[in-house]
C-alpha cells in the first residue's frame, strides 16, 4: 500500500500565492519573468500556480518552490493555462533529488525524476483517488487504500517501465531512435527509467535497423517496445506503407529473443503479424 506523501497532493486545494496578489494571464505573458512560489503538482507533475484568473503551470518545479520562471507564450488569448520554464530555483523543495539522468532537462519522459520514486508512486496514487472524487463523486477519504505494483526484477527502484513508443528518423545517411526533444531524438537505449529487459530490447532494434537502407518511397514513423520481466515482449513497426520493410523485419526475427511477438501497421491497414 502506498501512504500519500506530505505536501505532495495534486493540489487543486493547496495555496501559497496570494491569488489577489499574483498577475493576470496577460499580465504574466506581458512580463515575461516571474518569480513564483508552487502551489502543487498538476496532473501531468507540472508545478502549478495559481494567477489572479487563471494558472501557471511549470514542468520540472515542486510544490512549496520559490522560482524564476519565464512564460510562454500561448496560442491563444482565451486559454485559461499557460506554461512557463525553470530558470532558477531560489528556494528547493525538500523533496528535490537527483534525477540521474543527465538529458532529464531536455527529454519529458518522465515527468517526476527530480523527486525519489516512492514520492512519484504516491503522486500518481493521489492523482488516481482525485480522479475518482471527481468523477465518481467518492471522496478520497472513503476510498478503499491504492496498492501500487512495482515491476519485479528491476535492478533499480526507478526501473520499472517496460514499454516505450519511440520515434524513428532516418537523416544524413543514419537512424535516430527515442524520444523528441526539441529538433532532436533522444536516445533511448540507456534511458535508466527502462526497465533492463526493455533497454536491451531497445537495442536490439537499433541493431537491425543500423543493417537496414530504407525505401525511398516508404516512412518508418515509430516502433512500439515492450518486455515484461515475466510473459512475453512485442516489437511493433509504425509505418505509413507496409511494403519495402521485408528485410528489416527479417533482421528483428532473427535478434529478437523467443517470446517476442513482432507486427507492423500501415496507416489505415491491418495489422500484419510477422510472428508471436
Amino acid at each position: 500500500m502506498v501512504a500519500i506523501a506530505p505536501g505532495l497532493r495534486s493540489c487543486h486545494n493547496s495555496r501559497v500565492n496570494d491569488s489577489n496578489n499574483m498577475p493576470t494571464l496577460a499580465d504574466a505573458v506581458e512580463q515575461g519573468r516571474l518569480t513564483v512560489s508552487v502551489d502543487g503538482f498538476g496532473f501531468r507533475g507540472e508545478g502549478w500556480v495559481r494567477l489572479d484568473d487563471g494558472w501557471l503551470s511549470v514542468p520540472g518545479a515542486l510544490p512549496g518552490e520559490r522560482i524564476v520562471v519565464d512564460v510562454e507564450r500561448p496560442r491563444s488569448p482565451h486559454q485559461r493555462r499557460i506554461w512557463g520554464h525553470v530558470v532558477e530555483v531560489l528556494q528547493a523543495s525538500p523533496r528535490r533529488a537527483d534525477p540521474r539522468c543527465s538529458r532529464f532537462p531536455d527529454c519529458r519522459g518522465c515527468q517526476l525524476r527530480h523527486i525519489p520514486v516512492m514520492d512519484e508512486l504516491a503522486f500518481k496514487a493521489d492523482t488516481i483517488a482525485e480522479c475518482v472524487e471527481k468523477f465518481a463523486g467518492l471522496p478520497a477519504a472513503d476510498q478503499p487504500p491504492i496498492e501500487t505494483i512495482s515491476s519485479p526484477g528491476a535492478s533499480r527502484a526507478d526501473s520499472y517501465r517496460v514499454r516505450t513508443r519511440l520515434t524513428v528518423r532516418y537523416e544524413d545517411g543514419a537512424w535516430a531512435v527515442g524520444l523528441i526533444a526539441g529538433d532532436h531524438v533522444i536516445d533511448m537505449v540507456v534511458c535508466p527509467a527502462l526497465s533492463d529487459s526493455t533497454r536491451r530490447a531497445v537495442a536490439r532494434f537499433e541493431a537491425a535497423l543500423e543493417k537496414f537502407q530504407p525505401p525511398s518511397d516508404a516512412l518508418l514513423h515509430h516502433a512500439r517496445i515492450a518486455a515484461p520481466v515475466h510473459g512475453h515482449g512485442y516489437v511493433e513497426l509504425e509505418v505509413d506503407r507496409d511494403d519495402g520493410f521485408d528485410e528489416l523485419l527479417a533482421e528483428l526475427d532473427e535478434l529478437l529473443p523467443a517470446g517476442f511477438g513482432l507486427a507492423i501497421i500501415a496507416d489505415g491497414e491491418p495489422r500484419r503479424h510477422v510472428r508471436g
